[in-house]
């Protein structure tokens, strides 16, 4: 086969038409992950002449018959190394983490484990970031490049803005750089502090929890650009018959020695009295839960326990139509410097469809949120602002 070529060779048995697909993996065999190297082999054999010398593959043949469709069991490994230049890049499973450390000052950590040189004894790294998940790495984004550490120490970062990082390995003995894809992302944030919790339905808010009770089959709260009273969306219980669904917050540390409040604005058109909407609170991680009593009151109540999740008649609801946004709001005290669980659950019995329930702007007042943190700038003053007040001079 000559320098940088791995001739392959299988016998077969089948009917006309069949072909093959040749898959190849770093190592001895059995080899690691595979990748598809050729595919429609119409012989008995193929040519690999896309490997690196001195390095070793391993391969794996499979039939596939003439309507292209049934692709048999793979082969027995075979492994071959060949001769010529050591051209591969080296083995890495990419980034492994990117951690906000929630200092005063803005940054990312990020960490990776070592890669494993296919030709030379040692390897770079390459970090690569950009603002929009999904990118695709290029010397544009490229962070900074020759780092021999197993980690990155990002402090150009600002805070609150999201960032996606890539990781890349180059081998130092022929340069060749991996193209693996691995994507974290993080947010820098200063540390824990007395604040406003916010959530609306918007990209980068919170994550909501949305469930469905004992019918998980059933459709339930998802975020709505139909109607919304600030930003592109707002939160929608959907409506079926038969549902008991909730969209709940995540855990909410409250301030301690604070008056917490909390409070979110809704409208909804929903079967009077049969069916209705009910805003519920838990202080022990969602092990029991009580009714939230709201102000201004719920403007409704159900009138028996039909509907699906058994509200009893009496138990206050939003039910009826209110297609105008209002603010409601509920005093959370008592349960200040605990944590705190908030849901709202719409439940309907087995007739009548109406619009559904709308929630937005939701806010909890004196909780542990992450505060801002602050970017190092090289020249904090500015340097070309013209005000060289604080600057000196020294003669060496």
């Amino acid at each position: 086969g000559g320098d940088n070529v791995i001739d392959l060779g299988w016998s077969a048995s089948g009917g006309p038409g069949l072909t093959f697909n040749v898959y190849r993996s770093f190592g001895a065999c059995p080899g690691g992950s595979f990748e598809q190297v050729a595919t429609g082999v119409a012989g008995l054999g193929y040519s690999d002449d896309t490997v690196s010398g001195q390095v070793e593959y391993s391969y794996l043949v499979t039939a596939v018959d003439a309507t292209g469709f049934c692709e048999s069991a793979v082969s027995n490994c075979s492994s071959a190394t060949t001769t010529g230049e050591c051209n591969a890049p080296p083995i890495f499973a990419g980034l492994e983490s990117a951690v906000n450390p929630a200092t005063t000052g803005c940054a990312l950590d990020l960490g990776w484990s070592p890669a494993a040189p296919n030709c030379g004894s040692a390897a770079t790294y390459s970090v690569y970031r950009d603002t929009t998940p999904g990118f695709d790495p290029s010397p544009a984004n490229r962070l900074v490049s020759g780092l021999s550490d197993l980690g990155y120490h990002d402090t150009s970062v600002e805070s609150g803005q999201l960032y996606a990082y890539v990781v890349r390995a180059t081998d130092e003995s022929n340069g060749v750089e991996e193209a693996n894809r691995v994507e974290h992302t993080a947010v820098p944030t200063g540390p824990i502090t007395d604040g406003t919790w916010t959530a609306g339905a918007e990209v980068g808010d919170p994550a909501m929890l949305f469930t469905s009770g004992d019918a998980p089959e059933h459709l339930g709260w998802e975020m709505s650009s139909a109607r919304q009273h600030s930003g592109e969306r707002s939160y929608f219980s959907t409506y079926a018959n038969g549902l008991c669904v909730a969209i709940q917050t995540p855990p909410i540390e409250l301030t301690a020695g604070e008056a917490s409040a909390m409070s979110f604005w809704t409208l909804f058109d929903i079967e009077p009295q049969w069916d209705g909407g009910v805003v519920e609170l838990s202080t022990d991680g969602g092990g029991t839960w009580s009714l939230l009593p709201l102000s201004p009151p719920y403007p409704s109540t159900f009138n028996n326990g039909s509907d699906a999740c058994g509200y009893p008649a009496g138990h206050p609801s939003f039910s009826g139509t209110d297609l105008d946004w209002s603010q409601y709001s509920a005093d959370l005290g008592a349960a200040n410097g605990g944590e705190v669980l908030v849901r709202w659950v719409f439940s309907t019995d087995s007739s009548v469809i109406e619009e559904g329930w709308y929630v937005d702007d939701i806010a909890v007042t004196h909780a542990q949120v992450p505060g801002e943190c602050s970017t190092a700038f090289l020249f904090a003053d500015g340097f070309e602002s013209g005000d060289t007040s604080a600057w000196s001079a020294v003669v060496p």
